[in-house]
């Protein structure tokens, strides 16, 4: 089976291999089709697009955020309690300074590059910008409660 895509004028033909997968797929099981294997493809594409640096940052990034619920309550002075209570909190406000410098750095370097790179630079802003976003809104009754007083 021969399928082709149109768009825009544009015969794209890695549809016609996609799609071919796809239904090859459908109809018996293929194992380098398998879910794990696309999640481990989408994965270091990602890396590969926004650097490891980057993945790393949004890795500690989306850990805090999960983090955020367990904060409250008694600070614990010892063992495995006291990341979320006393470490965790105490790296949230530099994250809150390092995601918008990174944002600045990509806008900077976006501006000094050719067209075909400055989409590589809009997503990094862009990812940034949702994980700031999430970390803030994440952590704002924990700092809150905090700022407030007794």
């Amino acid at each position: 089976m021969v399928f082709e895509a149109h768009w825009h004028g544009k015969w794209i033909g890695d549809c016609t291999l996609l799609l071919e997968r796809r239904l090859a797929s459908l109809n018996a099981y293929n194992p380098r089709l398998s879910l794990t294997r696309c999640a481990d493809d989408m994965f270091r594409r990602l890396v590969t697009r926004i650097g490891v640096l980057r993945a790393l940052l949004a890795s500690l990034t989306i850990f805090l955020i999960a983090m955020a619920p367990f904060a409250g309550g008694q600070t614990q002075l010892s063992g495995w309690a006291m990341v979320p209570t006393l470490i965790v909190p105490a790296i949230v406000p530099m994250l809150l300074f390092v995601l918008p410098l990174d944002m600045t750095m990509s806008g900077i370097y976006q501006s000094s590059k050719p067209v075909d790179q400055k989409p590589r630079y809009k997503f990094i802003i862009l990812m940034d910008a949702v994980l700031l976003a999430a970390l803030i809104l994440a952590w704002l009754p924990f700092f809150y409660d905090l700022l407030r007083g007794p």
